[in-house]
């Protein structure tokens, strides 16, 4: 190592450190810390890779779990030895670094401000850190004060303020009397540095100074306001669009005009200034003045520059455009008007300001008067008609148009015939996107739901037909999917039989090419459509998706499974198993049924890891409609369930590890805990496998009743505690879900699940009603976390 270039040392740190790392955490290698600080002591040059190792020691997994109380981990004490051994040659680093080229500066105290970091992170510091503390911390200021703007920059800088949050959030008892100086800090980054890069952890510095000084008790309201003021003023004149900005919108860029339109982080100092100023406006009442006095003095004048400003003072949260309080519906009604005003000339502005307007008019769209809605629509008719040449406006306004057709628009909802008004110009976008663009297919679709005229199911038909034809995008043929069977359930007996032999036509002459890409759809599409019409390829199409070897093909595996699931919903009659190619041209007769060959199927697709989430769905819906398992088979499968989660794997793929959760729970309560119990697992050990997905589930949209109720057969005097703190979790999720059921989630391939396929998954329970039944099982009246009893007790409580 001593003999060797400095760029051949970096190439070996990094194929050593991770491994390195878990080794010496493993008790591995006793003298690893002493070999780094001989190297570093034998020779300067070593320095750098031996930063790095130490670095790396720090920033691992291993070592943050070591150094967490209460994991009790018996190696806490290598974890110290670290600390300790290293902690002055980590300090020497930065006199070091000072005095090296800028490159190996750079390099040098980003691993070095990491490694305070894990430092100060620590409730207890030792004497030499504490000691440290005002070396490091004003070393922290002046990089920060002195460094450039470039690339290389950035990111030390985002390494030091992230450090300085650190210190913050667990020292700021220590560090309360720099406050001040770390404000002037912050100003002068927002000014002259790229504010874009940093903007979430400026905005936590600033938020946890405020919060700590208001929690303290001891500064006066002078003294906080004395703070504010001069970070409103620096932050009104950025909350303008820029040339890049301006550029972006020009040249078409894609990634650009989607986050605009979503309220998403955009990489501009406008989008950072609004987010810092939202995050500042709750915490005390001085912004929200600063902020209206702004308003008045500017709105005649700055239009543009007041927008942001307004949504700032009514938003409690923009990207969720959430009002702050009851009084904002009425400020956006008195302040609309200046909006609906400049709508006229809105033409003799660049696309971005007229994209700022609509925005305007569309986020607030439902707390508008309805005149003021009907004034906003009717130009937006006439408005649609003149952009046509523009994508990035098409993309906005089909995205807008999108916004407002929602189902869950209370107030100044789109009749029919307006939205009937609006399908020919979102047609004429589609055309110009060739129905590539999943944003303007998705307005498109919306648009016509909301017409409710059945007379453009033909002018679907035509579009789905040529997309599964052609060269496809997912995402786009999935909303042309969805309006596609909302208006097939409702045609006549005739049509919906001719559609389905029209569809399977099509499925029999796609090209090798594409055969893959549109059976994803047509598989869903045809086991939907067997909820209305029965022929032979019905059932031919379901024994080939029985056949073992059609599971071979990754991506058509999932959509297989979710015609089986929907054909053996509707009408399902155990017949004589016949293999069949997916073209349904080839087939050989075999001996056994339909029955066994699923139980054959599940069991090679979960044994072999194939499509595993999606079998263990097949098996949760075979569970829950009371199919008949064999003992052993299920027994099998359960020993195999319990046994994957020892496979690390199985932690990172979040759909087989909530499927697989749910099988257990599924079997728990369908068929008795005793079931578990006979494969030799205890009470804590299936405990243990339930708990492991609360948190995933609680926000996802897999039905939860069945898992809330095999946790609640799982309750002893031991685990009492643990379960009451998960069921809670479960029961807050189970409520999450309802609220946001629309939002599908991507199955492990990325293949969209279409919305009229999958709808036995919907829980049609009173959740009142079970959170009564898991309070009373738990024999408390309320939960113990008074954050989530008042989320779910009272609505009134919450907003209080």
């Amino acid at each position: 190592f001593d003999n060797i270039p400095i760029v051949s040392k970096m190439h070996i740190i990094k194929q050593i450190s991770i491994a390195a790392s878990d080794s010496y955490y493993a008790n591995q290698l006793p003298g690893y810390v002493d070999k780094i600080l001989q190297l570093i002591e034998a020779d300067q040059s070593n320095v750098i890779p031996c930063a790095q190792l130490i670095d790396k020691l720090y920033n691992s997994y291993n070592f943050q779990m070591t150094m967490r109380p209460e994991f009790q981990s018996p190696n806490r004490q290598l974890a110290l030895d670290v600390i300790e051994k290293t902690q002055q040659v980590v300090i020497d680093f930065v006199d070091y670094a000072l005095q090296q080229d800028q490159d190996v500066q750079f390099k040098l105290l980003t691993n070095c401000f990491q490694i305070f970091g894990e430092w100060y992170r620590q409730k207890e510091l030792s004497e030499f850190q504490t000691q440290q503390l005002p070396f490091v911390m004003q070393s922290a200021i002046n990089l920060i004060q002195n460094t450039g703007v470039g690339p290389k920059e950035s990111e030390m800088d985002s390494v030091i303020i992230e450090f300085l949050r650190i210190l913050i959030e667990c020292q700021y008892e220590n560090i309360e009397s720099n406050f001040e100086d770390m404000i002037n800090l912050e100003l002068q980054y927002i000014k002259c540095k790229n504010f874009s890069t940093n903007k979430h952890v400026i905005s936590q510095i600033l938020n946890d100074i405020f919060r700590h000084f208001l929690m303290s008790g001891t500064p006066s309201n002078a003294k906080i306001q004395g703070m504010i003021q001069p970070i409103i003023q620096v932050c009104i004149p950025l909350l303008q669009f820029s040339e890049d900005d301006l550029k972006y919108v020009e040249e078409f860029d894609v990634t650009f005009a989607e986050q605009y339109m979503n309220n998403d982080e955009i990489n501009s100092c406008m989008s950072s200034t609004i987010r810092l100023l939202t995050f500042l406006a709750p915490r005390e009442e001085t912004v929200l003045q600063q902020l209206q006095q702004f308003i008045e003095a500017n709105y005649q004048n700055n239009l543009m520059q007041v927008l942001p400003v307004f949504k700032v003072t009514v938003m409690r949260n923009y990207q969720f455009g959430d009002l702050r309080d009851d009084w904002c519906q009425q400020a956006i009604q008195q302040f609309a008007p200046n909006v609906l005003n400049a709508l006229p000339t809105i033409s003799q502005q660049n696309q971005l300001y007229q994209c700022e307007l609509i925005k305007f008019c569309v986020d607030f769209y439902q707390h508008l008067s309805a005149d003021q809605a009907l004034e906003f629509v009717k130009f937006l008719l006439q408005f649609v008609e003149q952009s046509y040449e523009s994508p990035f406006l098409c993309l906005f306004l089909a995205n807008s148009l999108s916004k407002i057709f929602r189902d869950d628009m209370k107030q100044n909802s789109l009749n029919a015939e307006t939205a009937t008004c609006f399908v020919q110009a979102l047609s004429k976008m589609n055309v110009q996107f060739n129905f590539q663009n999943q944003i303007v297919c998705e307005a498109l679709c919306k648009a016509i739901q909301k017409s409710q005229n059945i007379d453009f199911f033909g002018n679907i038909k035509t579009v789905l037909y040529g997309m599964l034809q052609n060269q496809i995008v997912q995402q786009s043929v999935a909303s042309i999917c969805n309006v596609f069977m909302e208006m097939y359930s409702i045609v006549g007996y005739d049509e919906q039989q001719l559609v389905a032999d029209e569809i399977q036509q099509i499925s029999s002459q796609l090209s090798p090419h594409q055969f893959e890409d549109s059976m994803c759809f047509i598989l869903q599409i045809l086991g939907f459509m067997g909820r209305f019409v029965k022929s032979q390829f019905h059932e031919q199409l379901f024994n080939a998706c029985l056949t073992l070897k059609n599971h071979d093909d990754y991506e058509l595996s999932k959509p297989m499974i979710i015609y089986i699931i929907n054909y053996m919903q509707f009408g399902f009659e155990d017949k004589q198993f016949v293999q069949y190619d997916l073209r349904l041209q080839e087939c050989e007769a075999t001996s056994i049924n339909q029955t066994e060959q699923i139980l054959h199927l599940l069991s090679h697709l979960i044994q072999n890891n194939k499509q595993t989430a999606s079998a263990y769905e097949l098996l949760n819906f075979l569970i829950n409609n009371e199919f008949q398992f064999d003992d052993q088979f299920l027994g099998n499968i359960i020993a195999h369930t319990m046994d994957i989660r020892n496979d690390m794997s199985f932690f990172r793929m979040e759909l087989l590890n909530m499927q697989a959760t749910l099988f257990i729970a599924n079997v728990i309560v369908k068929c008795g805990l005793q079931k578990i119990i006979d494969q030799n697992f205890d009470v804590n050990r299936i405990h243990g496998f339930l708990s492991y997905s609360n948190w995933s589930l609680s926000y996802s949209e897999a039905p939860k009743k069945n898992l809330i109720q095999a946790m609640m057969m799982l309750i002893n005097e031991e685990n009492k505690t643990r379960i009451m703190y998960q069921l809670e979790t479960l029961t807050r999720g189970f409520k999450f879900d309802m609220k946001f059921r629309d939002q599908k989630q991507e199955s492990a391939t990325n293949i969209p699940e279409l919305l009229y396929v999958q709808d036995y998954n919907k829980e049609t329970e009173d959740i009142k009603e079970i959170e009564k039944q898991v309070l009373k099982a738990l024999e408390i009246e309320n939960w113990p976390s008074m954050q989530f009893g008042l989320f779910l007790t009272n609505t009134n409580q919450s907003q209080q």
